[in-house]
């Protein structure tokens, strides 16, 4: 939705990757849910949920610059290293987030001066999620209770696999 509102074709071109990440985890989720239906042993522990203002002023600030931070790194990457270096750029970048790389490589893509090809934008949105599903488990690794860490290890080493086996195969549309 993100890379469409800026630029649809490179919408158009993720929705079969991005479709097929999705359909392994649902797939995965239902899987997990039988067997955590199959397993479960009855609980009385209730979890709390904090939640955070939505309307606060500084996490926008934050992702400006990330943003900024981001699109100068991706283009600098570019220009000196190539479509290899907007990958790598993309990669690390999935790390912290992957809206701010998303919104990068779109507008790279529209750039008048050496814009980047679609596929390398696919690519590198597609490292980048992988990237922070990765970051994801490693938070669920260190901070996880052990009976989530053997839910959710195994779902997204799965999902990692998928986006990775995705990203490289020449799965393209138009």
């Amino acid at each position: 939705v993100i890379a469409s509102s800026v630029n649809a074709a490179l919408g158009r071109a993720l929705i079969l990757p991005m479709g097929i990440i999705m359909a392994a985890g649902v797939i995965i989720c239902v899987a997990l849910w039988w067997v955590q239906r199959k397993c479960a042993e009855p609980s009385d522990e209730t979890g709390r949920v904090v939640a955070n203002n939505p309307f606060e002023l500084w996490p926008a600030i934050q992702f400006g610059i990330l943003f900024g931070v981001i699109l100068l790194i991706s283009k600098a990457a570019q220009v000196f290293i190539g479509d290899s270096g907007i990958l790598l750029s993309s990669a690390l970048a999935g790390f912290a987030d992957v809206d701010a790389i998303t919104l990068s490589l779109s507008n790279l893509m529209n750039s008048e001066t050496n814009p980047i090809s679609s596929s390398v934008a696919v690519q590198g949105i597609l490292l980048a999620g992988v990237a922070n599903s990765a970051m994801k488990a490693g938070i669920a690794l260190m901070s996880g209770a052990p009976g989530l860490r053997r839910y959710v290890l195994p779902a997204m080493a799965a999902l990692i696999l998928v986006g990775l086996l995705v990203a490289f195969l020449p799965i393209r549309i138009g």
